[in-house]
């Protein structure tokens, strides 16, 4: 350890942190590509790399060769699990289309990082550790590990999720992921009644986002009541499509995470080129399964959008959507989500007027998660009411506050209990929790006949459903 803080101070020494204002523009650069300016490196990367192709010196070169000498030598990281990680999320981190002007990548921010990357930030770089690859748990565990430097759980790093297992069986008819190991009997849900203006669509269509103090201060409020509800704090916050910027999802997330509640929201459009742009769901899950209380970030993409959308960015704006053609059909299947023991599938607005896609959840979730921007109220409520008695599941529909009819919709037998929760209307944003027993519908959907019983919570399924091996349970006596 002692050489290693000698070769450091070296490297230091090299860098001449100390200039005057004749030099400034030519050090400045050395201090951000070293990460120690007041922007981390990570946001700095593609900027620095662009704009000054051949800023290093054969001095600095030098100096970062005799850097990761050190650090090959000292044992203090796994060298492939960090080269593994830099080849992986390249196109993700500089988005550059895996096309490169530039032949040296410094790589002494990743060795020294004054603002490494975050857990939830590694599974956004690498969406193979989400639970698309073939072990994720194992890749997430050791990117984590190399890029923060914390304890992982070493059992972690040679296990397959069981998750994994049930794949290779082929008992899943849908893509899923696996979050989490705690098991949940009763979910809490956080429905928010939120007002996004057409202003800020505009302005999120042309590349403009609203970051305005009193647009942050709406959301800040409402992410604070949702912590502060009683008698207990939700698992989970859901905001409608397009409410939230792209550029407040780390500090909404990481403020809802800190008090162990996860972000289900839609953002804002992505703009990935002049005139292309396509929107999102954004799922932040708490998960320990580090070893510690960290959180997994997930993208869903919109895979088309509504009719009026389509033609107001087209006429307005001149953008196209991105095509999503080219995926395979398995990949433009929606996934399906088991978060502490609880399963549900998430769909965008005009989406859930695909039937085929909206009956291939039945049997597979106990919720199914819908985020809008819907004016077309009476459509969406048949829509919403039919989902819940074909999929057989809780429909939680989460509309834009100026139109409203948020809702959650049971399939019950008695009319009465079908909306555990519905809003619309109100000069204010405000959020209500709803507590969805999985328990008894799992019990219940387990049941070998579909014979009617006098006292059954919920209308029988439908012809045909079969409940997935993972979510059977015991029916009740």
């Amino acid at each position: 350890m002692a050489q290693l803080l000698d070769e450091l101070v070296t490297f230091k020494d090299i860098l001449d942190f100390k200039f005057d204002s004749e030099d400034f523009h030519k050090k400045a650069p050395l201090l951000a590509k070293a990460d120690l300016a007041r922007t981390p490196y990570k946001k700095l990367l593609k900027e620095l790399l662009s704009n000054n192709v051949n800023g290093y010196s054969h001095q600095f070169k030098r100096s970062e060769l005799e850097l990761v000498r050190v650090f090959k030598g000292s044992e203090l990281l796994n060298w492939n699990d960090l080269k593994s990680f830099l080849k992986a999320s390249r196109y993700a981190r500089l988005n550059e289309n895996n096309k490169f002007n530039y032949k040296f990548e410094p790589i002494a921010p990743f060795l020294l990082p004054t603002r490494p990357f975050s857990p939830e930030e590694i599974s956004e770089l690498v969406p193979e550790c989400i639970g698309f690859g073939k072990v994720p748990l194992e890749l997430w565990a050791r990117y984590v590990r190399v890029l923060r430097g914390v304890w992982i759980n070493p059992v972690l790093l040679n296990v397959e999720t069981e998750h994994d297992e049930e794949k290779q069986k082929g008992e899943l008819k849908l893509p899923s992921v696996t979050v989490g190991v705690k098991k949940n009997k009763k979910i809490l849900v956080a429905i928010t009644n939120l007002a996004t203006s057409d202003k800020c669509w505009a302005a999120s269509a042309c590349n403009k986002p609203e970051l305005s103090l009193e647009r942050y201060t709406q959301l800040s409020d409402l992410v604070n009541q949702a912590i502060k509800l009683k008698p207990k704090k939700p698992h989970y916050l859901i905001m409608p499509e397009l409410s939230l910027p792209l550029r407040w999802v780390n500090s909404i997330s990481n403020r809802l995470q800190a008090s162990g509640i996860s972000l289900i929201a839609g953002t804002e459009y992505r703009h990935t080129a002049t005139d292309i742009i396509y929107s999102q769901a954004c799922l932040t899950l708490t998960d320990a399964r580090l070893g510690y209380p960290c959180s997994l970030r997930i993208w869903q993409p919109k895979l088309e959008p509504a009719v009026g959308e389509d033609k107001d960015l087209i006429s307005k704006f001149g953008k196209s959507w991105k095509k999503f053609s080219d995926k395979s059909d398995k990949e433009k299947k929606k996934p399906v989500y088991s978060h502490n023991g609880f399963s549900f599938g998430v769909m965008v607005c005009s989406e859930l007027q695909n039937s085929k896609a909206r009956i291939a959840f039945q049997g597979q979730v106990d919720a199914l998660l819908v985020l809008a921007w819907n004016k077309d109220l009476d459509t969406f409520s048949s829509l919403v009411e039919s989902a819940a008695l074909d999929i057989h599941a809780y429909t939680i529909l989460v509309n834009n506050r100026n139109y409203g009819d948020s809702r959650v919709r049971v399939p019950a037998k008695e009319s009465f209990e079908r909306d555990l929760a519905r809003l619309r209307g109100g000069e204010n944003d405000f959020c209500v929790m709803v507590e969805l027993d999985i328990e008894k519908l799992r019990a219940f959907q387990s049941r070998a006949k579909r014979w009617a019983e006098p006292d059954d919570p919920f209308k029988p399924t439908p012809e045909g459903f079969d409940i997935s091996t993972a979510r059977k349970h015991l029916p009740p006596k």
